[in-house]
């Protein structure tokens, strides 16, 4: 068998990763044609052609897998010396799983990724038609499906020739047991929402099937979603492979030609991080400090500073932009991170040290992208790091103080640094692009295009500096009631903090339909140790509250239910609905922090005084719930740019807020009406 009758629409190795697809029962690969030639640049679809049919017609058909697999294995080996994948649709996905199987036993490469679409993982063809069913019966049992046989020709012959291909593939599935357990690759696994065959509780049984990990998607379509929606699985499938793959296959090879000599690793940068060093929405930094109450060794403590960089991949990164494809990500295996050391008077060296940081932008394209301040005094010192927004965000911050400061203490006593373990792919798994599927699109139009609520008029070159702030104080006996209150609303306490928000803004701007603020959402990934991995894991989507009518329970649940329908959708780019609304989204957000990080540093004997923190929004109007900050304890922050947002409307906000919160935390109904005008 040579391999150009086998994928027959092999064009060479390209610069995308292969992608082996193998067909639903009576396919052929002529079928996936359109949809190879659709795919992302960064894979090359090739479908692979079966025996009995097309290029290979003159060999007999298979009906037993072990012999079909063998046969192809066999002869796919030569082309996978270097990455891959492999993917299948219907009776394609059980041939994909066995091939994978067959290579590991033979070892052989196994795939990157592997791709199984509309096939559940418990293997069982019960929802498939049979084959002994006649001509008719049989073709009205696979319309039910959505459709036949993509591209199958009409006239008699090869009709008759085809329904025979379908009848040996459908024994073939029924006779089908597997023969393998758990695999050791990772899966995506595809599915339509409209599907009569398989579920979307059938897909989720490849978790089972798998030692590395799978992730289940469903797409609006039938059986046949792979050919319905070409762009969004192939954008999947991207995304998934830029997830669990290896480094620097998920550049392209003209930009690996171009790379820095010496790098671990090196990936592009995602929309919101591009964004981010285009200072699209201001100057983007962070600046987090602590006093500490312990003598300051410098040697000891850049020692300290080598071991937390030397954890966590951001901390070592930095961004090429000139003379590529789009902006890269480079990580570098080890980096020093700059340390400023003076001595005097703590407060106003730390002052000083903001106002350089925050007038003059880190240099991202140095790693590492982050800065390290302290002032030594007689018997302590203050630490402050400050980052661009593109490499951590806050929270990270909070994280990588603190285990700065649990390894400083740890060098102090000469042992080594107790500190947690963090999944060793977890910052890869979401520095890749988000991907703008068509459906997605749509969706994000139509949620966010509503008359902005602050400044209608704002023009598209203003930065905002929001350097005024309101602080809505909390103590812990009302905090705990508030949680309670969400409880009995049946919400998390972020709905209903939520609720006050937007019925706080309808209240201060006179407008109670169709409020859209941004809404801050941690994508950090699931599992243990996802808490102390440091990076840039926020992002900031839309969130549209169509109505602010009714109880604050009746609110907390419909802001849960708004919140939980933008799920689907949060890989969408920001900088891509800006685009296409010419405008921003919105000019307000809402971010909801619960912080834990100096909990961590209870059990040292190094004993912490003050925290702080200073940041810059990048919005007129941000709005913090602040749960346990280090710095200002739990209340509700309130940021504003008082040159683009009036004084008064921010004080009607608060004023709204602080009644919202008093009747919430002491059981005090109160319907949520707003009064023109505020």
């Amino acid at each position: 068998m040579r391999v150009d009758e086998l994928v027959p629409l092999w064009a060479g190795r390209g610069t995308g990763l292969p992608v082996f697809c193998l067909p639903h029962a009576g396919g052929v690969a002529s079928a996936y044609r359109g949809i190879a030639r659709g795919a992302p640049p960064e894979i090359s679809l090739q479908p692979v052609q079966l025996p009995g049919r097309e290029t290979l017609a003159k060999l007999p058909l298979c009906d037993e897998v072990p012999q079909l697999v063998e046969l192809l294995g066999t002869a796919l080996r030569p082309l996978l010396d270097e990455p891959f994948a492999l993917a299948g649709h219907g009776m394609g996905a059980l041939l994909a799983a066995e091939l994978t199987a067959w290579l590991e036993r033979h070892r052989a490469p196994v795939p990157r990724l592997l791709v199984v679409s509309s096939c559940g993982g418990d293997l069982r063809p019960d929802a498939m038609p049979t084959g002994d069913l006649g001509d008719a019966r049989l073709l009205t049992e696979l319309a039910g499906l959505g459709r036949t046989a993509p591209g199958a020709p009409r006239d008699a012959e090869t009709r008759a020739h085809l329904l025979e291909v379908l009848r040996n593939d459908l024994r073939l599935v029924r006779g089908y047991r597997p023969g393998h357990e758990r695999l050791a690759v990772p899966v995506l696994a595809l599915g339509g929402d409209r599907d009569p065959a398989v579920s979307g509780a059938a897909l989720a049984e490849w978790r089972h099937r798998t030692s590395r990990g799978c992730r289940v998607a469903l797409l609006p379509g039938g059986h046949f979603v792979l050919h319905e929606q070409t762009a969004a699985a192939g954008a999947l499938i991207v995304h998934r492979l830029r997830s669990v793959g290896r480094p620097f296959d998920a550049l392209p090879a003209a930009d690996r030609a171009r790379l820095p000599a010496g790098l671990a690793d090196a990936f592009p940068a995602s929309a919101e991080q591009v964004a981010l060093l285009a200072d699209q929405r201001g100057p983007g930094r962070d600046l987090v400090g602590a006093h500490v109450e312990a003598p300051f060794d410098e040697g000891r403590f850049r020692a300290a500073l080598r071991t937390v960089t030397a954890r966590h991949d951001p901390l070592r990164s930095s961004f090429g932009v000139a003379g590529f494809s789009a902006p890269v990500q480079f990580v570098r295996p080890q980096a020093c991170a700059p340390l400023e050391v003076e001595t005097g008077e703590g407060a106003a060296l730390v002052r000083g040290f903001h106002r350089r940081r925050l007038a003059l932008a880190v240099d991202v394209a140095e790693a590492p992208a982050f800065r390290c301040h302290v002032v030594r005094e007689p018997a302590s010192f203050s630490v402050s790091v400050a980052a661009h927004h593109a490499v951590l965000d806050r929270w990270s911050g909070w994280v990588l103080l603190a285990e700065l400061i649990t390894a400083y203490e740890a060098e102090l006593r000469g042992v080594p640094a107790e500190l947690p373990a963090v999944p060793p792919d977890g910052h890869r798994r979401l520095v890749g692009p988000e991907y703008a599927d068509p459906a997605s699109a749509a969706f994000w139009l139509a949620e966010a295009n509503a008359p902005p609520l602050l400044l209608p008029l704002r023009a598209a070159d203003a930065v905002p500096d929001p350097v005024e702030a309101r602080f809505i104080p909390l103590d812990e006996p009302a905090v705990g009631r508030i949680r309670a209150a969400a409880d009995e609303a049946g919400v998390p306490p972020k709905s209903l903090f939520v609720a006050l928000h937007v019925w706080s803004l309808a209240q201060a701007t006179g407008r109670d339909t169709d409020i859209v603020t941004g809404l801050v959402t941690d994508r950090r990934p699931a599992g243990a140790g996802a808490d102390h991995l440091v990076g840039r894991f926020v992002k900031t989507l839309p969130l549209r509250l169509r109505t602010t009518g009714g109880s604050w329970a009746d609110q907390a649940r419909r802001a849960w239910s708004a919140e939980r329908g933008t799920a689907a959708h949060r890989h969408f780019p920001l900088a891509e609905i800006e685009r296409r609304l010419r405008r921003a989204p919105f000019d307000v957000t809402f971010g909801y922090t619960r912080f834990r990080p100096r909990h961590r540093l209870e059990h040292l004997e190094t004993g912490v005084g003050s925290w702080w923190s200073v940041s810059r929004s990048s919005t007129p109007l941000g709005v913090d719930v602040l749960l346990g900050s280090p710095d200002l304890g739990s209340g509700v922050l309130v940021a504003f740019d008082p040159g683009l947002v009036k004084a008064a409307v921010v004080d009607e906000y608060v004023q709204s807020f602080t009644f919202a919160l008093l009747c919430v935390a002491n059981s005090l109904p109160f319907v949520m009406r707003t009064f023109p005008g505020g």
